[in-house]
């Protein structure tokens, strides 16, 4: 796995954490102006973590898993999902 980070205009930080050999994120981590978010991939997670996908849409709740869906409040249970479905994916 591979993480790439961006500083876009306006302060807004953007991390990639991305699996290998694809070069592929199940999200992308966004920190607008102090105020953490996720977008999620459901086709990379379709793809490469599909045994997390019930899990990681029970912490996400209302949200669900789409391709770019914008997750605003991330709790403690949601990260460990995320965790959870990137171990899936790296370990195959």
């Amino acid at each position: 796995m591979r993480l790439f980070s961006y500083n876009g205009a306006g302060g807004t930080v953007t991390m990639l954490p991305r699996i290998a050999p694809e070069n592929v994120g199940l999200v992308t981590i966004w920190n607008d102006f102090g105020k953490p978010s996720v977008s999620v991939w459901r086709s990379v997670f379709e793809r490469l973590a599909p045994q997390s996908i019930n899990r990681v849409e029970q912490a996400i709740v209302p949200i669900k898993l789409g391709q770019g869906k914008v997750v605003k409040d991330i709790s403690e249970e949601a990260i460990a999902a995320i965790t959870a479905a990137y171990r899936e994916a790296v370990d195959g």
